[in-house]
């Protein structure tokens, strides 16, 4: 600190100077939406922001255009990367549009000639589905294993859940999977319905599958879905 006491020849001797600040290797580095949140639709655009540890962000501004050079890269997960020098240019954040919907490991690195660090998120990017159909045989045999199969129009990955009504069932089966095994132990009519949720929404199909035991009249609708039925389809 300089006094404003000081004499002449000792005011010189005394000047403050730009000091270095010491090298450290990168920490506490954290990645995070703009909004907080874990999930994005589908075409939106998403901002990422990447932020510092404050006593290194300082460090590393001082050593701007020194020999010891910051270096952040952003990986969204979709095959897609940047990277940038001039840590002014990700005080706004970083923007990025996902082309499908899925859920995409996103991660930051920050590296300096001392180390690297890293962190990542999870996003979920989805979409509404507009159309499910259930695919399953018209006859079953008691006891045995048979598949059943959810298809969504716009495909998905990922990013689905399917809850499936089975028979008499008062509670769903839940899966993340568009296709399950089910065994039939009672012989009549069973009733199958999926119901696919995704984006907060909702859609389902509904099938009538017959026992092996059941004898089935000439022209019976069995085995196609209710709302075409309804329809004379």
């Amino acid at each position: 600190m300089v006094s404003n006491n000081c004499i002449k020849g000792v005011k010189d001797m005394y000047t403050p100077r730009k000091q270095m600040c010491p090298n450290r290797a990168p920490k506490g580095l954290s990645l995070s939406t703009r909004e907080g949140k874990l999930t994005a639709d589908l075409g939106t655009n998403v901002t990422f922001l990447v932020h510092l540890d404050e006593s290194l962000g300082e460090t590393l501004l001082a050593f701007q255009g020194d020999s010891m050079r910051t270096n952040i890269q952003l990986d969204f997960g979709d095959g897609t990367a940047v990277s940038y020098s001039n840590l002014s240019w990700i005080e706004e954040g970083i923007r990025h549009v996902y082309k499908t919907a899925g859920i995409f490991r996103v991660s930051a690195l920050e590296e300096n000639t001392l180390g690297f660090y890293t962190t990542t998120l999870y996003l979920h990017v989805t979409c509404a589905v507009e159309h499910v159909q259930l695919l399953a045989q018209f006859v079953v045999i008691k006891n045995k294993e048979v598949n059943l199969t959810a298809v969504v129009w716009p495909i998905h990955s990922r990013t689905l859940s399917y809850f499936w009504w089975l028979g008499n069932s008062t509670e769903p089966v839940i899966s993340l999977d568009g296709s399950i095994s089910y065994t039939f132990t009672s012989e009549g009519m069973n009733t199958v319905t999926v119901q696919v949720f995704s984006a907060n929404t909702i859609v389902q199909d509904t099938k009538m599958i017959a026992d092996q035991g059941v004898r089935l009249s000439r022209g019976s609708a069995i085995g196609c879905s209710v709302s075409r039925c309804a329809n004379g389809r």
